[in-house]
């Protein structure tokens, strides 16, 4: 219902056509449900599903990524292809597919899409969201950002 490349709002657009096609349902459950829809709720639901924000271990970390030696990571999810390199820390964070967080650069309570990069010694902090293929520039220092803005 939804072309590939296209955004979309699902409640005002989608949602009344298949009401329309008498094809929209629901099914009842009694499982937490979040609406994942901006940076703080996706960022959130990610950390409740692997225990929560306070937990010191590394959360969830794709067999196919990469973490140097001396890098921290802690209560985050870390996307297959991703790198962490000398002496970086990554908490609370979600770091989608290809994400690559060079030496020393700090990642916390943020979001990095795939292929997203920081470069080395730049910290990133208060939500800030890097979207797909988007670089941080060495030794930037960003809270609460959006790149590209």
């Amino acid at each position: 219902a939804i072309p590939a490349e296209t955004r979309i709002s699902i409640e005002r657009i989608v949602f009344p056509e298949l009401v329309a096609e008498g094809t929209l349902y629901a099914v009842h459950a009694d499982d937490p449900w979040i609406d994942a829809g901006i940076p703080s709720t996706y960022l959130q639901a990610n950390l409740d599903a692997i225990g929560g924000s306070n937990s010191s271990a590394a959360g969830i970390v794709h067999p196919s990524a990469r973490v140097s030696a001396g890098a921290i990571v802690e209560c985050s999810v870390l996307g297959a292809r991703c790198v962490i390199g000398q002496g970086a820390v990554v908490r609370r964070s979600v770091l989608l597919d290809g994400a690559v967080v060079e030496t020393g650069a700090i990642v916390e309570d943020s979001i990095l899409g795939e292929g997203a990069r920081v470069g080395e010694g730049a910290v990133l902090r208060g939500l800030s969201v890097v979207g797909d293929g988007a670089l941080v520039l060495a030794g930037a220092e960003l809270i609460g950002a959006r790149v590209p803005n």
